[in-house]
């Protein structure tokens, strides 16, 4: 009892550690850094946790979703307006980018369900349709909520206030339901799942309308944070899409078999030092996707190769 205690305390300590040390060391190489930064680059990591919690059913059921930033876009602009035009507060904000979110992921899972394509194929389709689509609905003016109160996710408490009710919720579809053990189960193995009553097909369609629930939370907690959402287009979306791909990929690497929830929220944090590491060592923050896509190469490399770093450990240990 006493050793499995102190390995879950470890493996915490490591996911929690790994930032942190991170941190410490920008802090010794650039005098600029101070604790200030530190809740900062917290605040920062709400954001990409949302939609890294919603990519997180995606990625383990064998998902590509490059939709999701489109999504998230397309979510606030939409839901945005309306609850502009309606008057009806933040609350509605929230409620309306929820509501627009679902459709969207849910118009990609019937896409998928309906026709068969790989999911990689259909999310990218969708993307420019998303994205073109932003570009005209409401005048292609986006939406802007700057001069209500309702801008209030930018302050601190906020923030990490609707972070942790995101991420309890996340845990609870992901830990607590039986739509996530379906989720977990075809992660596992496809086949055995199948041959278990399992439907895939609906499951992995019922995950990319998942994600569409915290685009549009992600929309919403964007909104509220800087007040304007203007449209992109030319695959403008995929940046967003990126961070949260980066944050489950980490995640899923450094969570050392514990709560993947947990992980995502830390591996984003992780994410935000690293990209404040490059504005400090002068790279221009146009490259921030190049790196961040070069990251998600390694850890798709070390994701896919645990049975072969495993091998060599055994090896190594033998000699």
């Amino acid at each position: 009892m006493k050793k499995e205690t102190k390995k879950i305390a470890h493996d915490y300590l490591g996911m929690i550690g790994i930032p942190v040390v991170l941190f410490l060391v920008l802090m010794l190489i650039s005098p600029n850094v101070t604790f200030k930064n530190l809740l900062s680059l917290l605040q920062q990591a709400v954001l990409p946790s949302i939609l890294g919690w919603g990519m997180l059913l995606n990625m383990r059921c064998g998902n590509w979703d490059f939709a999701c930033g489109s999504e998230a876009l397309l979510a606030a602009i939409i839901g945005g307006n309306i609850a502009y035009r309606l008057g009806l507060g933040i609350p509605g904000v929230i409620i309306c980018c929820i509501a627009v979110g679902i459709v969207l992921g849910g118009l990609v899972g019937l896409l998928y369900y309906f026709t068969g394509v790989p999911t990689i194929i259909a999310s990218l389709g969708i993307m420019f349709v998303y994205e073109s689509f932003g570009s005209i609905v409401f005048e292609g003016k986006g939406i802007n909520i700057s001069s209500t109160k309702w801008v209030v996710f930018g302050n601190m408490s906020w923030g990490i206030f609707f972070a942790v009710a995101v991420g309890l919720l996340a845990h609870f579809i992901f830990y607590r339901t039986k739509f996530g053990y379906n989720v977990r189960a075809v992660g596992s193995n496809m086949a055995i799942a199948e041959s278990s009553g399992i439907k895939v097909p609906f499951v992995k369609a019922l995950c990319l309308t998942f994600v569409g629930l915290f685009a549009g939370i992600y929309g919403a907690v964007n909104l509220g944070s800087v007040g304007v959402i203007r449209p992109v287009s030319a695959m403008g979306t995929m940046a967003t899409c990126f961070d949260a791909m980066m944050c489950c990929f980490i995640g899923f690497s450094l969570c050392f078999g514990r709560n993947q929830v947990i992980s995502i929220f830390f591996e984003a944090f992780t994410m935000q030092i690293l990209k404040l590491a490059l504005l400090v060592f002068g790279f221009p923050t146009d490259y921030n996707s190049v790196v961040t896509a070069f990251f998600i190469l390694i850890f798709i490399f070390i994701s896919n190769n645990q049975d072969r770093f495993a091998f060599i450990k055994r090896k190594v240990s033998k000699v």
